[in-house]
Formats: C-alpha cells, structure tokens, sequence
C-alpha cells in the first residue's frame, strides 16, 4: 500500500481552535451580559407590580413620596442594584403617574473592551 492512500480526515487542531474560539468569545460574552439583563427583568417586574398596585383610582390620589417608598421596597426585596432609585422619573399626569427610567450598564470583557447596554421601560399608572 503506498503513501497515497494514507489521507488525513477529519478536522485538524488549529481547525477546532478557529472553530470554538468563536464560539467561547460569544458564550463568554453571553456568561458577563446574563446578570444585567436578568437585573433589568427585575426593574420590569418592579414596574409592573407597581402599575398593578396603584391601578384604577389610587392612582390619581397617589403622592410621589408614596410610589417612591413603594418602589423602593420592590427594588429592596428584588435586589435591584441598577439602575437607582433617583433615576427614576416620575411624572404626574392627569389620570395618574407616569414611571420612567432609561439607563445604561457598561460591561468589560477584556482589556479595553466592553460592552454597552442601554435599558429603558416606562409604565403609566392610572
């Protein structure tokens, strides 16, 4: 039998590290992004207790100082790091309350980079 017939198959080493280096770079980055967007699930569930809390006429006699101590209290219980509590805008309509907040969650990866994630949800309470 010669030499000829003696073919390699299959995938060689450096094949396999150009194939899963892609693959680690993105579950890397899924692995470091997870936690603030499981973060912004909580700021949505907050929002959304507080829309199911103060709906129907409690909204209109609702005062500031009470939404903030309410929100507070589900941000205590969820944990919420980010964003603060005096980032959130409040705004008072004329059916109720509007409860808004935009921010952003720098996240490093490596060296120099990094990702930037911006999150924004609003809820009217009325």
């Amino acid at each position: 039998m010669s030499n000829l017939h003696h073919r390699q198959r299959g995938v060689t080493f450096i094949g396999w590290v150009l194939l899963l280096l892609p693959l680690a770079l993105v579950g890397y980055a899924a692995m470091r992004v997870g936690p603030a967007y499981l973060n912004y699930t909580k700021v949505v569930r907050a929002f959304d207790a507080m829309q199911k809390e103060y709906a129907g006429p409690d909204a209109a006699t609702a005062s500031r100082a009470a939404l903030n101590s309410s929100l507070s209290k589900h941000f205590d219980i969820d944990s919420i790091y980010s964003p603060k509590l005096d980032e959130v805008e409040f705004t008072h309509t004329a059916g109720g309350w509007t409860l808004a907040v935009n921010y952003e969650h720098e996240i490093p990866l490596f060296y120099n980079i990094s990702l930037l994630l911006k999150f924004s949800k609003t809820v009217d309470i009325k």
